[in-house]
């Protein structure tokens, strides 16, 4: 896989805190959900 896509509600900022902790990047928002996407190259240099 070459990058992972999540969502969260608009109103739920501890969804959204938790993604942007584990190295997700905010994306923008679409219909009432903030759109974040992590990429490979950024879950390998983690590890």
């Amino acid at each position: 896989m070459e990058h992972i896509f999540a969502e969260s509600l608009v109103k739920n900022a501890r969804s959204q805190h938790i993604l942007e902790k584990l190295g997700f990047r905010y994306l923008g928002e679409e219909e009432g959900f903030k759109q974040y996407r992590l990429e490979k190259k950024d879950w390998e240099s983690a590890e």
